[in-house]
């Protein structure tokens, strides 16, 4: 499954400027893609047997201490359907509404329509997302 969201995300580690890493644990693995204005986390789930996106602003040119909060209690995560919720365009609230659908879900098939859907959504909405996560902070 990592090897299947690593290239399904290609794209964004082939991006200049972009730090890609994996992180490892017992129940989960998340891939992680720092660009300079955003990131984004693919959170592989093995508990849950589901995929999650996440996205926020870089601190420090990386990502943030904390999970969804950092250690001052500012939320510094969120989940690409609620930046999707919040944008003007109505194909962004769409395509929130599609991958609600196939989060539904669980298991090996589910996780990579998750993923599958998940880089689909980012590719389109990479241009605009450092503004619709500043306007999730705000």
């Amino acid at each position: 499954m990592e090897e299947h969201a690593g290239g399904a995300f290609q794209f964004l580690a082939d991006d200049d400027g972009c730090i890609a890493t994996v992180h490892r644990e017992r129940d989960r693995s998340v891939l992680a893609y720092v660009l300079p204005q955003v990131f984004v986390e693919v959170e592989l789930d093995w508990d849950e047997r589901a995929a999650f996106l996440l996205v926020g602003e870089p601190v420090d040119g990386g990502r943030p201490a904390g999970y969804y909060v950092d250690q001052q209690g500012r939320k510094v995560r969120w989940h690409l359907t609620a930046a999707l919720d919040r944008s003007p365009d109505p194909e962004h609230r769409g395509m929130a509404k599609r991958l609600r659908q196939v989060t539904r879900r669980s298991g090996f098939d589910a996780m990579v329509a998750q993923v599958d859907g998940y880089a689909d959504a980012i590719r389109e909405v990479l241009p605009q997302l450092p503004a619709l996560v500043r306007e999730l902070r705000s």
